[in-house]
């Protein structure tokens, strides 16, 4: 495969590199990929290749390319390999959400499969469910549910919703008596699942 660097070229104004899938040339724009990390470097080439090796112009399926390349060849080569994505791609690029995602996606199978990670499996089965808020962990959900069961208590002993984001500031005594309430609901947490 041939490859050359170039400053000029339209098609590289915004990228590290680009390939030219029919007569198999790959393109560098040295001003933006000599920024990068050496694994972000790897990762960006892979990235061009699986365009080449798939003849095609689909980003996520060159990413999965990349990523299949790359995954478990270094520390923290899956986070990397996100890292890539997140750090190379600007926020503004209507594709990074969706790539970021499938890659994510791919990461967790990966880990799963190969380290038996079950922290993974479980996020991938989250994911599946469709819904958009991120898995949390058992003591996260006990932290939350405390959070809202104070919510209820306060709203209970006022009569009123006294944690609105509008709420008024004459409720001082309101307040005090939330804190109050925290105060004794995080010392019953404390004594109840410390380890």
């Amino acid at each position: 495969m041939k490859t050359i660097y170039t400053t000029t070229a339209d098609f590289l104004r915004e990228s590290p590199a680009a390939i030219d899938r029919t007569q198999g040339i790959l393109y560098i724009n040295p001003k933006l990929f000599n920024r990068l990390t050496p694994f972000q470097k790897k990762f960006v080439k892979a990235h061009e290749m699986g365009h080449y090796k798939y003849q095609t112009s689909d980003e996520v399926v060159a990413d999965a390319y990349a990523f299949d390349q790359l995954a478990g060849t270094e520390f923290r080569s899956l986070k990397q390999a996100l890292g890539c994505i997140n750090d190379i791609l600007k926020d503004n690029n209507p594709g990074k959400k969706k790539r970021y995602d499938a890659l994510y996606k791919r990461a967790l199978t990966w880990d799963y499969k190969i380290n038996g990670n079950r922290l993974a499996k479980q996020e991938l089965e989250y994911l599946k469910t469709g819904k958009i808020e991120k898995w949390v962990s058992a003591s996260e959900k006990n932290t939350l549910a405390m959070g809202e069961f104070t919510k209820t208590l306060l709203t209970s002993l006022t009569g009123d919703k006294v944690v609105d984001n509008n709420a008024d500031q004459t409720k001082t005594n309101t307040y005090f008596v939330g804190i109050v309430v925290m105060a004794v609901l995080f010392i019953f947490y404390k004594t109840q699942f410390a380890d």
